[in-house]
């Protein structure tokens, strides 16, 4: 998980032509089927993600798991600051 800040991203399509060859057409494959996951799970994976959030954000992860897993205020923060720069320039 890292913060996205609206605006400085886009979503890609995959789209497979004839062009494409077989390592391409099975990598978007695999993208689709993983997108696909992602739906029918969404709520899941969000519940696990602010569980995952939130004992990070109050220090209370095993050691190894904490040593593994993002700052994620600290990303927060960066990704405010990025966006305020945006708006200043």
């Amino acid at each position: 998980m890292i913060p996205v800040v609206d605006g400085v991203f886009k979503i890609a399509n995959c789209i497979i032509t004839d062009k494409d060859n077989e390592k391409s057409k099975a990598r978007k494959q695999e993208l689709a089927t993983q997108k696909t996951y992602i739906e029918r799970y969404d709520a899941h994976i969000r519940r696990k993600a602010l569980i995952l959030y939130n004992l990070k954000s109050q220090g209370k992860l095993y050691d190894n798991y904490n040593d593994i897993t993002c700052d994620f205020q600290r990303l927060e923060k960066a990704a405010l600051n990025y966006l305020q720069d945006i708006d200043n320039h």
